[in-house]
């Protein structure tokens, strides 16, 4: 609950959609934070993965963490630009444009499940797994 209070002036509710608000946005505050940042928070993150964060914690020493920040966003462009856009690009080519907002990749209207599914195929060719997602129609 202090968490949400730190971020936010809405009631805590406590349902499952909110908490993973919660700890998604603390996750990558710490990710992107110094090293030393967060310790409640990396304790969490210790407990399931603590070879991960004990690597993450050396390289952000080592080369400082706005270098690490640099490379979660090269990381996500990669992924989302350079595999997923491109690929759809390449199937749909002047059927369907692609276009990108932060981590969003946006098509026209009738083309979106198609769009879902390269992104689900090319995250598993760079990942082994594809991340939760979903689509949201704009009116």
């Amino acid at each position: 609950i202090s968490y949400h209070k730190l971020d936010s002036d809405e009631p805590y509710i406590g349902d499952g959609k909110q908490k993973r608000k919660i700890v998604k946005k603390q996750l990558l505050a710490m990710l992107f934070a110094k090293a030393d940042a967060y310790s409640k928070i990396q304790e969490v993150f210790a407990s399931s993965f603590p070879t991960l964060l004990k690597r993450i914690n050396t390289f952000k020493e080592r080369n400082g963490y706005k270098v690490f920040s640099h490379l979660l966003f090269q990381t996500e462009a990669i992924s989302m630009i350079d595999k997923c856009a491109r690929e759809f690009n390449n199937k749909y080519w002047r059927k369907a444009p692609v276009f990108t907002l932060h981590d969003c990749l946006i098509t026209i209207e009738g083309y979106e499940d198609e769009l879902e599914e390269t992104m689900k195929e090319e995250f598993v060719k760079l990942l082994g797994v594809s991340p939760n997602m979903g689509i949201e129609r704009w009116e």
